[in-house]
């Protein structure tokens, strides 16, 4: 179970773009863990788990965060991990979830990201809901660029 569960609201991003405020909380969460604290980025489906690789490759090469698939022969020196539903997740301290279902059984602290658009949103308030259900209680945040 979830030491602690943080819901990020998303504003201020370009619409239409639901990577683009995962990227930001991503590089915010592995900046301030370090190299010695990866942090688990698990994605809603593989697909969004390559798209998601691929989009870390293309920030700013100033900002460059070492990060690979879980899996990979290179995971055990990146930052961030990223992880589809299904496969086996490794231990870290900090998960951020891109899926629909709530990280219940997770340890350490689960991160939460709110989407602007409506679906998104519903989504969130159900993994809330699911949260609360299982006796935590999520905390709610501003997540700007």
């Amino acid at each position: 179970m979830p030491d602690a569960v943080e819901f990020h609201r998303a504003t201020g991003f370009p619409d239409g773009d639901r990577l683009a405020p995962a990227l930001a909380l991503l590089a915010r969460l592995a900046t301030a863990a370090g190299a010695a604290r990866p942090v688990l980025a698990v994605a809603g489906n593989a697909t969004q788990a390559r798209v998601l690789d691929d989009r870390l490759w293309g920030i700013d090469p100033a900002l460059f965060l070492p990060h690979a698939l879980a899996g990979d022969a290179d995971a055990g020196a990146a930052w961030i991990l990223i992880a589809a539903p299904g496969e086996d997740l490794p231990g870290a301290p900090v998960r951020l979830n891109l899926g629909e279902a709530a990280l219940v059984a997770a340890p350490g602290r689960v991160v939460e990201l709110i989407p602007q658009d409506e679906r998104g949103r519903a989504a969130a308030r159900q993994r809330w809901r699911d949260y609360q259900a299982a006796g935590l209680t999520p905390v709610l945040l501003e997540l700007v660029p």
